[in-house]
């Protein structure tokens, strides 16, 4: 007859089988002191089922048995206030596998095993989603100090015939040993590694002035998502603003010269790489600057757009650097001067040679060694980064040096101030290049305020730029050079003195 009992029960509509596990027989209890029931927060994952339904959880230890993690947590605050009351709490019975539920289902259906107590269908008991919890009620003070304070730490009975089942859904005071942080670690143990200067991740001190990242895998991996690094508890690096690197991987970069970025020694005098990430290369780019050390330098902005270390490295081979390239000087191609170099030389009439105004209305002859070099084993001179004179077109004369010949009532030729007959009067020097003018001024860029954190749930909104004016490229730019107006007065005061009636070679600054 025992074995029609669940049929009976099922045909007559009783649906608390399903729901729940009614007038199930309390646990027994294989431990007796609350100090062998400690919560242990070495976690694994799971599926839970409520009713029918499947999610994923995460379970750790509380009081040896399986629980979900925030329940875990509640337990445990609980628990410690009972025991300052003189209970002692301890958990019997926890979350339980398909399997588990499956073996106990078939004890009740076949009653051959477990008493043959009843037992929910798979995927329907309240212990399969790990926040139920059978609790030792037996115990003396027990279930009084339950009913009178279980609430306040959000723990509830839901199956009115059974006072050790308690269930957590949310509530209480918050706290708990496993997870309360981003990084998966206590505030108690992230107060005392910060006592050391030191981050939390996993229960572990780690980040800040301590070896590691300061980021659990999972923040890590949140982070990532939106193409950002992970460094000392938030997103930072990548396209996030801030290096991507903890205080003490700063420190140790340092210490061989280098920069640091996303967790890696890069830039400075001793590494190779740019020394910035990729937030701060996109930013600068977008007011046409490079990013060198995690600043804006080279292209409109100031400085040559080089670090330490790519400066040095293109010296030894006789060039300059810009803009991360070997450029310019004895050996290399190019100008060796950055677009802000010639803005500003441009402004005064003259070019720009290895970061120096030359050429044009400015002592120098506007050239590289490189390509001085270049265009002699041509048979020409080197004008203005041009092959000219010899056996190429033109006089081979800057303008500078053609006004200065057309003062000694003379024509310029390759360089030198030549007479009608032929015959060489002068060789003009008005003394070095002079240095390209640098007003110091770089554009204020957004997002330029540290670390911060990114929500893995809300994606970023597009940034919008305005497309910067010239103005914002090159502020204050050659009006900003002391003299300017002086000199191009002068200048011009010297044309105006040059004889008119010699029609030589002079070049087209002539009238």
């Amino acid at each position: 007859m025992r074995t029609f009992l669940p049929l009976v029960l099922a045909l007559i509509g009783c649906g608390p089988l399903i729901d729940r596990e009614a007038d199930e027989a309390e646990p027994l209890q294989f431990f007796s002191s609350s100090e062998q029931g400690l919560v242990t927060c070495a976690e694994r994952q799971d599926t839970g089922y409520r009713s029918g339904a499947a999610f994923a959880i995460t379970v750790v230890s509380a009081d040896g048995k399986p629980a979900e993690r925030d329940t875990a947590n509640a337990y445990a605050v609980m628990q410690q206030a009972a025991a300052n009351d003189g209970v002692s709490i301890a958990v019997v019975s926890g979350f339980r596998t398909m399997a588990e539920q499956q073996h106990l289902y078939g004890c009740y259906i076949n009653c051959s095993c477990n008493s043959c107590n009843l037992a929910a269908q798979p995927g329907y008991s309240n212990h399969q989603s790990g926040h139920a919890l059978d609790l030792n009620t037996s115990a003396p003070g027990v279930l009084n100090w339950l009913s009178a304070h279980g609430a306040a730490f959000g723990f509830s009975r839901t199956v009115p015939s059974e006072a050790w089942h308690w269930e957590w859904w949310g509530g209480g005071p918050g706290g708990g040993p496993c997870g309360s942080t981003a990084d998966h670690c206590t505030s108690a143990e992230a107060a005392g590694c910060g006592q050391y200067g030191c981050g939390c991740v996993d229960h572990q001190c780690n980040g800040i002035f301590c070896p590691g990242t300061g980021c659990s895998a999972q923040h890590a991996a949140d982070c990532g998502a939106f193409g950002a690094g992970c460094a000392d508890g938030a997103c930072a690096g990548g396209t996030a603003p801030g290096s991507g690197c903890t205080a003490k991987e700063t420190l140790d970069c340092g210490s061989v010269g280098c920069g640091c970025v996303d967790h890696q020694c890069n830039g400075g005098v001793a590494c190779a790489g740019t020394g910035c990430t990729w937030r701060e290369t996109h930013d600068c780019a977008a007011f046409g600057v490079n990013c060198v050390d995690h600043q804006c330098a080279g292209g409109f902005g100031t400085g040559n757009g080089c670090t330490a270390k790519e400066t040095t490295d293109c010296t030894a081979q006789g060039c300059g650097c810009v803009d991360h390239a070997c450029s310019g000087g004895n050996a290399c191609s190019g100008s060796g001067s950055t677009a802000r170099n010639a803005t500003d030389c441009g402004g005064l009439g003259c070019h720009s040679v290895d970061a120096t105004c030359s050429g044009g209305s400015c002592p120098g002859s506007g050239c590289t060694g490189k390509q001085t070099t270049d265009c002699a084993a041509q048979g020409c001179g080197c004008v203005d980064e041009v092959c000219r004179g010899g056996w190429c077109e033109g006089t081979g004369c800057t303008a500078r040096q053609a006004l200065d010949c057309g003062n000694v009532d003379a024509g310029c030729s390759m360089g030198r101030c030549v007479t009608q007959t032929g015959t060489v009067v002068a060789t003009p020097d008005a003394g070095a290049p002079m240095p390209a003018p640098d007003d110091g001024g770089l554009p204020v860029l957004p997002g330029d305020s540290g670390p911060t954190e990114v929500d893995p749930n809300v994606l970023p909104p597009a940034p919008v730029e305005a497309a910067p004016t010239r103005l914002e490229l090159v502020r204050g730019g050659c009006s900003a050079a002391p003299g300017v107006w002086l000199l191009g007065l002068l200048l011009w005061a010297r044309r105006r003195r040059a004889p008119s009636g010699w029609r030589g070679r002079a070049g087209p600054s002539r009238r």
